[in-house]
């Protein structure tokens, strides 16, 4: 049966002929159908209208006898329907003013008779409009429809103000059910969005379509009830009880997830900074803090810079050959001015400079807007300035281009890098945010409390939050194109992909390394032509998406395109840099070190094992087969060209996929018989990662209270190795890899490889970190010393590697003595 709800209020001019109408659709169908209209206290005849109405038609009157407003004739119509309506009844709802023409009735029945939950009427489907509808109301409507959206996505809705809706009798009852009188809580117009959100939260898997709807407000009779300014404040209420309260989790979930990222964000986001702890263990006080010492460092980085202008890359200081520092000296040797700046300005993380550098090179006031290289995008790069930028509109750091500022204060420095680490901590809580959006769109609230708290708990999410890098702004864009594109592939719409394709410019335009995330968008488009689109149709708009990505790109990264001789070079090494290497025991080597090292042995195990599952499977919506096939050919992309664990941070988007496919799974799963298997799945996932993560966390702490291995071993060098014994270094002294110790009070020799110490006598002892350790070295101290000390993080559980080879932060240190 068809029950049809209209709400009325002084509707005498309309009201007569939307019933008749109605009837018109309806009557000729074989199923049967009521007509109830809730008068809400009209003043005019609108009740004598739908009582004669009544004797010819079968129409039944629901009457306030004073105006309670919108929200209560929608909970007086639906509490009376859900009382005798059966589960599989369509119940529909629509505004008795003519401005909903009933004649999109019958295809929303239909789809509801096809197994949808709910079908909306939208005005912001291909072939809907508005007609008539006045400009402030048009603007207000499409900005409430946005956030919504935005906020609280309901999976394949967008047009949530429109009275025009047809649902299924069950899930109304359902609702009623679960909240009882808070079934409706706002006030006026705004209770429709929340009835939509209420039906969502009963029915965690809700089915929703959409039919698009001419809105013809030019057929309304009389003025509108709604007032712009009450309705901006039950919207207010309506965001804030979402985010309070039981219902809904959308902003909810947002608040929370950005929350814990700036709680973990903030525990040791100081680790491995400039401070004069870590410059005086390496230096004299007196030489540290002489300005004529300051201003020879600033002036020798200058004309380091100006020499390697040309070539667009940061210097690199190669040891060709073994050389000696002899110890004993007042005033600091020209070759080790660089590494004493380094102490000054630079983190323990070598890869952070390269940030500060390239916009070092930008000069927003001339107009030049081109980095020294190109391996971080400008996407990335000019959000990172911008950000720079109002940090120091608002007083809170100080840019500048004075070195010597930095050099009088390092903790203006420390204050640059947390500025930029914390931009970082905001895009890894927007990957988080996107990620928990996605899975709560496919399996409901849950779905998106396990995305995003797996992403949460990765070691890799841990480490790379705490860094500068553009690789959270590419994960962000990267699954913001995953996010329309999965609305391209459920609904069809032109516009998902091409903004699917301007979310992939920017991802690519941060990040070089993430091209691969392209083969989405062909991969969709082929999905579709299978299901019954037009290949051709398929083809062009993939070239107009293609189009749209390259123009962002370039937007981004103009200078790629004008300057392309300046960057030839970089570029030809970053494509030839990991040469393809196929084999079976590098991809078991590639899952074992790389993936478990990221992500977890049991969470990569099963996104691996759940990506092939539902690739597979004719049965998995089309959304969860292309997330599968990404994070497959991603693993393989990687598992043919790197090894190193330390690249984890160019499988993050991936990674992010990974996380989803298997929450999405864990969801499903708990609400099935196979809960069991989930629970115990997500348990073994949280055991192995949870105390990794935080063992990392743990010794960034350390590491921000000058607890650092490095620190500790630099003190221990200074207190306990005799004055002008010869020290051997692998290279020159810099903050990543050596720790600080008084270096003129030792004898200090430089080597690259055990080869240049050939035929010298070697140094009595050698420090280390393991950062430097390779096959050949450890073959030739093994031999050659033994362990005096070794400063090593400490770990929080005895299955949770720390390993400062992966992650820089608690990097282990050996001091060796010759035997």
């Amino acid at each position: 049966m068809i029950h049809v709800l209209l709400l009325a209020f002084n509707e005498e001019g309309g009201i007569g002929a939307c019933l008749a109408r109605l009837n018109e659709l309806l009557a000729p169908g074989a199923e049967p159908f009521r007509l109830y209209v809730v008068d809400d206290g009209s003043k005019d005849r609108t009740a004598d209208i739908v009582r004669e109405a009544a004797r010819r038609l079968p129409v039944a009157l629901l009457q306030h006898e004073t105006n309670k407003g919108v929200a209560r004739g929608f909970d007086t119509g639906l509490r009376h329907i859900a009382k005798t309506a059966a589960p599989d009844d369509a119940v529909v709802t629509l505004e008795g003013d003519n401005t909903n023409d009933p004649e999109f009735l019958l295809e929303m029945l239909r789809k509801i008779n096809a197994g949808a939950d709910v079908v909306c009427a939208s005005r912001y489907r291909k072939g809907g409009r508005y007609v008539g509808f006045p400009f402030k109301r048009r603007v207000f409507s499409f900005g409430a429809n946005w956030l919504m959206r935005t906020l609280f996505p309901v999976h394949r809705v967008r047009d949530f103000t429109i009275f025009f809706r047809a649902y299924r009798a069950r899930v109304i009852s359902d609702a009623i059910a679960r909240f009882g009188t808070r079934f409706i809580e706002c006030e006026g117009f705004t209770s429709n969005a929340e009835i939509l959100y209420k039906v969502a939260e009963a029915t965690p898997e809700l089915r929703c379509e959409e039919v698009p709807l001419v809105y013809r407000y030019d057929l309304k009779k009389g003025g509108s009830k709604m007032k712009v300014g009450r309705n901006l404040r039950e919207y207010g209420r309506l965001f804030s009880r979402q985010l309070f309260g039981r219902a809904g989790v959308g902003l909810r979930q947002l608040f929370v997830f950005t929350a814990v990222a700036f709680a973990i964000g903030a525990w040791g986001i100081g680790w491995g900074l400039p401070e004069w702890s870590r410059i005086e263990l390496a230096l004299d006080p007196a030489v540290a803090r002489d300005p004529s010492f300051q201003k020879k460092l600033a002036e020798t980085r200058e004309e380091l810079y100006r020499r390697m202008e040309g070539n667009q890359r940061l210097p690199v200081d190669y040891i060709k050959s073994a050389e000696d520092v002899p110890a004993g000296w007042s005033s600091p040797p020209e070759r080790l001015m660089n590494s004493f700046r380094s102490y000054f300005l630079r983190s323990e993380n070598a890869d952070e400079q390269k940030n500060l550098t390239y916009l070092a090179h930008m000069k927003p006031w001339r107009l030049e807007f081109a980095p020294y290289a190109a391996s971080y995008g400008g996407a990335f790069l000019y959000s990172l300035g911008a950000w720079y930028g109002a940090g120091a509109a608002s007083g809170l750091l100080r840019i500048t281009s004075d070195l010597t500022v930095y050099l009088r204060d390092p903790a203006l420095m420390a204050g640059v890098f947390r500025a930029g680490r914390l931009f970082n901590v905001f895009m890894f809580a927007a990957s988080a945010a996107a990620l928990a959006g996605i899975g709560r769109r496919y399996a409901g609230p849950l779905g998106g409390w396990l995305s995003g708290g797996l992403f949460f708990i990765l070691p890799v999410t841990a480490i790379v939050s705490h860094t500068i890098n553009p690789y959270g702004a590419a994960t962000f864009w990267a699954l913001a194109m995953f996010w329309f594109l999965f609305c391209y592939l459920d609904e069809g719409e032109e516009e998902d992909l091409l903004r699917a394709s301007a979310a992939f410019g920017m991802c690519f335009g941060a990040s070089i390394a993430f091209w691969s995330i392209s083969l989405a968008m062909p991969i969709a488009c082929a999905f579709r032509a299978r299901a019954g689109s037009s290949w051709k149709s398929e083809a062009v708009l993939l070239a107009k998406a293609a189009a749209i990505g390259w123009l962002v790109f370039f937007v981004t990264n103009p200078y790629l395109f004008l300057k392309f001789s300046d960057y030839r070079g970089e570029l030809e090494y970053e494509l030839y840099a990991f040469p393809v290497s196929f084999s079976a025991r590098g991809l078991r080597a590639f899952w074992t070190d790389f993936l478990g090292f990221n992500m977890g042995l049991v969470l990569s195990g099963a996104a691996i094992a759940l990506s092939l599952w539902r690739m597979l499977s004719p049965k998995a919506s089309k959304p969860v087969r292309v997330a599968g096939i990404m994070f497959l050919l991603g693993a393989v992309q990687l598992a043919i060209r790197i090894s190193d664990p330390q690249h984890g941070r160019h499988f993050l988007p991936f990674i992010a996929l990974g996380c989803w496919i298997t929450g999405d799974a864990a969801a499903r799963a708990l609400r099935s018989k196979w809960s069991w298997a989930a629970a115990g799945l997500l348990l073994l996932i949280a055991v192995e990662n949870v105390p990794s993560s935080a063992g990392y966390l743990w010794n960034m702490g350390r590491e921000a209270s000058g607890r650092s291995t490095r620190l500790e071993a630099g003190r221990w060098i200074n207190e306990n190795l005799p004055f002008g014994s010869t020290i051997g270094l692998v290279a020159p002294p810099q903050p990543a890899d050596t720790p600080p110790f008084r270096f003129n009070r030792y004898a200090l020799t430089f080597f690259a490889e055990p080869g240049q110490l050939k035929g010298r006598e070697l140094p009595r002892y050698v420090v280390v970190s393991e950062l430097r350790r390779f096959p050949e070295l450890d073959a030739f101290l093994d031999a050659r010393y033994s362990i005096l000390r070794r400063f090593d993080p400490p770990r929080l559980a005895p299955w949770a590697p720390i390993s400062g080879q992966y992650a820089i932060v608690g990097a282990r240190v050996d001091v060796l003595e010759r035997r």
